[in-house]
């Protein structure tokens, strides 16, 4: 162990999205390890892209709690759809944030940088960081291993065509092509799911890599004093962005054959348009009425999960990566009924701290409820196999495994050069 794997780093975070001006849980889990590695004493700055709505702010420096975020990055997102702008468009993106990038690299002099979400970014970032060999650990919360250079605006365009990618470069300067992004540095995935689907769909070769589970913070989600028992109401949680893919409409159908006195509490930022279009769903099945939208403040979560029955994770997405909504739930002693899709299904377990249910079957969903509400010795087993998932699989553990590999990078490179 060499004597600087105790030091205190510099760590320059990169990622899409941090909060307050993210709302998905990539950028709670990124936040939440970085105040953890602040408190361990380490230096940090967070270098993430400019909100869409104030894009005539530019460039301020603001604290998140006591770490300094840049919000100087443009991104080819817009919020809702990725964006393919004009050639001269994408070039000016590309050198504005590899001038931002060059200058923070310069004026930090970070021991190591870690990329979080990098979907719809510049990848030509971690290019620039890997020739001037600061060390790198990528942190996957999701599948732009997959996606990235599809919706990187500036490298798509040069896919094709391989000779003219490296005349533009030239001519240019900024990195044309994605570098062979195993071999570059480390990296710590949320799932060994994320990370096969990386080696297979996104036809990378990664030879060091750690999985590491998310966790529950334990400010956030203290421990109970003991398992909660209170009768069943017909109060059933969803919870998350609400978007098609996440199994909503399944929550909506599944209402529609429970008993008349259950509510369905959505709980999480929703589209208008989407919202209307569930709306009308809910008033075909003459369940409107059960049905409620709202949003809640981060440190209102947990209690939304005490008060409620079970909580429905419904996700279809096929790629989920991890999905800390079920996680969440079982910290707070709330059943979890689950689809158990990618990652997820590697800590949700039928019949030990959740009830599976495939994607999309309402009819089983409704079915799962319904023995929930009637069995009050599965709801104490599966609240209590939830509570032990919850301890097990703490922010704690996942920010020392992400700080060690971050000591470990750093301590192969001192004063600019790799020891």
């Amino acid at each position: 162990m060499h004597h600087c794997m105790e030091k205190r780093m510099r760590i320059l975070i990169v990622s899409l999205e941090y909060p307050p001006s993210s709302i998905g849980g990539y950028g709670v889990m990124c936040a939440q390890v970085c105040e953890w590695l602040r408190q361990q004493g380490h230096d940090l700055l967070i270098l993430t892209t400019i909100p869409l709505e104030a894009h005539t702010e530019q460039g301020r420096v603001e604290r998140e709690g006591s770490i300094p975020v840049r919000r100087v990055l443009h991104s080819y997102w817009d919020g809702s759809a990725c964006l393919y702008p004009p050639l001269l468009d994408a070039l000016a993106i590309e050198r504005a944030n590899q001038r931002q990038f060059q200058e923070i690299l310069a004026e930090y002099q970070p021991d190591v940088v870690s990329f979080w979400h990098m979907g719809d970014m510049s990848l030509g970032l971690i290019t620039i960081t890997a020739r001037l060999e600061v060390p790198i650990v990528f942190v996957i919360g999701d599948d732009w291993l997959c996606y990235g250079g599809w919706t990187d605006a500036w490298i798509r365009r040069f896919w094709q065509h391989p000779k003219h990618a490296d005349a533009v470069e030239r001519q240019t300067g900024i990195p044309t092509r994605l570098p062979d992004l195993g071999s570059l540095g480390t990296f710590c995935f949320v799932s060994d799911y994320t990370r096969r689907r990386a080696e297979n769909k996104g036809g990378w070769r990664i030879p060091h890599f750690d999985i590491t589970f998310p966790g529950i913070s334990r400010t956030e989600f203290p421990p109970l004093p003991q398992i909660p028992d209170h009768p069943w109401k017909w109060n059933i949680l969803w919870i998350g962005r609400v978007i098609e893919e996440k199994g909503i409409v399944t929550a909506i159908n599944a209402l529609g054959a429970l008993p008349g006195e259950t509510i369905l509490q959505v709980v999480g930022p929703v589209d208008l348009a989407y919202r209307r279009h569930l709306e009308e769903v809910a008033t075909t099945l003459g369940v409107a009425d059960y049905l409620s939208f709202s949003l809640t403040a981060r440190q209102e979560v947990g209690l939304r999960y005490q008060q409620a029955d079970v909580t429905l994770f419904t996700s279809m997405i096929e790629h989920e990566a991890f999905g800390l909504v079920p996680l969440e739930a079982m910290a707070s002693g709330c059943p979890v009924i689950s689809t158990c899709v990618g990652g997820s299904g590697e800590y949700c377990i039928d019949g030990v701290n959740c009830l599976q249910v495939s994607p999309g079957d309402a009819e089983a969903l409704a079915h799962a409820v319904q023995k929930l509400a009637t069995n009050p010795d599965l709801r104490h087993h599966l609240i209590k196999g939830g509570l032990q998932t919850a301890d097990e699989l703490t922010l704690d553990r996942q920010a020392k495994r992400i700080e060690h590999l971050l000591l470990s990078a750093a301590a192969t490179y001192k004063g600019g050069n790799r020891s």
